[in-house]
């Protein structure tokens, strides 16, 4: 509760009829009991005054991105009839990675009078509304907007109602609701994942390359003479002896992708601009699996350390989507390396995608040998780098500035037209 103004009434009153005592002045005696009792008053009448409302509040995006701008749109109802009163709702980065990227807008609606705009350096802002009397179970609704330019975690709330006696002597100041929060998924970009059926690209030739006829007995298509390149295995001896020339099974391959997608989060490897591209790049991963639906194409994504220590490690689908974007969202630099995996599974067609930054002299060495047996392997790196040698198989990709990054992922994939 605010009561300086009305203490310094009070006092001044109580100077007031000392004044008049001492010099027999009956005006100023009345004076200063008038000033006291207005003082007493004024205390006794916001504290009398009781406020009961509840707050709600609506995102007009359940994962804005960043850059987005977000609409929020504020109901409030009154529990009971409640005098006129002054709203704020409190806009705190709970994150630290959204500090000065968000603005305040609004227009007025329902009574309200939407103003107040956060400093663009501030990690709290706040936007104060003016509420009139309600009634029992009225509501009223105020919308406002936030520009998010960063990924996090922006609280709103809990909310602040201020309201005093009708002279300004006394205020009262109490939170009210809970706080909600918004969380701002990093920027991503849409991108074509490597479906041999419906994409074509450099990418998508090396997988076609090394799933050529790795497929079960089920699935034959045909017969055909050998290639210099075709596996041994599928030599059909019956056949190429009547035929009295090689003769090679044919199958139709069905194996299944996965874009086993790998963040690097090293403290040592990023600046904060390089790291900022690099999870945009792992949210157009996550994003653009939930969205497609590939049957043929999986992607399993793989970042930062869990509470427990363990890496966060998840295959991408509807189900894990919010989880992943909400943990990029939060996502910060550390001092380990990253795990490079070297598994190897015959049912699967595992295409390893590292998305670094700058890296030592041997990390092409080490990690070649913890992906041996891969025979194809993604670099993008996104930071600038010198130009290194890598082995073949490998397509190295630069990203400078992620706005370009989808002209580069097609060059790799691209969706072709199916009739």
């Amino acid at each position: 509760m605010r009561t300086k103004p009305a203490l310094a009434v009070g006092v001044l009153g109580v100077v007031v009829i000392a004044i008049g005592r001492v010099f027999g002045l009956l005006e100023m005696y009345v004076m200063g009991t008038g000033l006291v009792i207005a003082a007493i008053l004024a205390v006794v009448f916001t504290r009398s005054q009781i406020v009961l409302i509840d707050v709600e509040r609506k995102p007009s995006q359940a994962e804005p991105r960043a850059g987005d701008e977000v609409g929020i749109e504020l109901t409030v109802r009154a529990l009971r009839r409640s005098p006129s009163f002054e709203l704020s709702d409190r806009i705190v980065d709970s994150s630290g990675f959204a500090v000065g990227g968000f603005a305040v807008g609004g227009f007025a609606a329902g009574g309200f009078a939407v103003g107040g705009s956060p400093s663009g350096g501030s990690p709290l802002g706040r936007v104060d509304i003016s509420v009139p009397p309600l009634r029992r179970n009225q509501k009223t609704v105020t919308r406002y907007r936030l520009r998010v330019e960063h990924r996090g975690v922006i609280t709103l709330g809990p909310a602040l109602v201020e309201f005093g006696d009708p002279l300004g002597l006394s205020r009262r100041i109490r939170p009210v609701g809970r706080s909600d929060e918004v969380i701002v998924c990093p920027e991503w970009t849409p991108i074509a994942l490597p479906s041999p059926r419906r994409c074509e690209g450099e990418l998508v030739t090396a997988i076609e390359r090394i799933t050529k006829n790795r497929a079960s007995e089920l699935e034959f298509r045909s017969l055909r003479e050998y290639s210099p390149g075709d596996d041994v295995r599928f030599v059909n001896w019956r056949a190429s002896a009547r035929r009295d020339v090689l003769i090679v099974n044919e199958f139709e391959s069905h194996a299944r992708i996965v874009l086993d997608v790998i963040l690097d989060d090293s403290i040592t490897a990023f600046t904060p601009e390089g790291f900022e591209r690099a999870i945009s790049v792992a949210a157009s991963f996550a994003g653009s699996a939930a969205l497609t639906h590939e049957d043929d194409v999986r992607v399993r994504l793989s970042f930062g350390r869990r509470a427990d220590g363990t890496r966060f490690d998840a295959e991408i689908d509807e189900a894990t989507r919010r989880t992943v974007m909400r943990s990029l969202a939060v996502l910060a630099l550390s001092d380990r390396e990253p795990d490079v995996r070297g598994t190897h599974d015959r049912t699967h067609v595992r295409i390893p995608v590292l998305i670094c930054g700058r890296r030592d002299e041997g990390w092409v060495d080490r990690t070649q040998r913890a992906l041996r047996g891969s025979g194809v392997v993604v670099v993008i790196v996104c930071e600038e780098i010198e130009s290194v040698t890598t082995p073949s198989g490998w397509f190295v990709t630069n990203v400078a500035d992620f706005r370009n990054f989808a002209e580069y992922w097609a060059r790799l994939s691209r969706r072709i037209q199916i009739t």
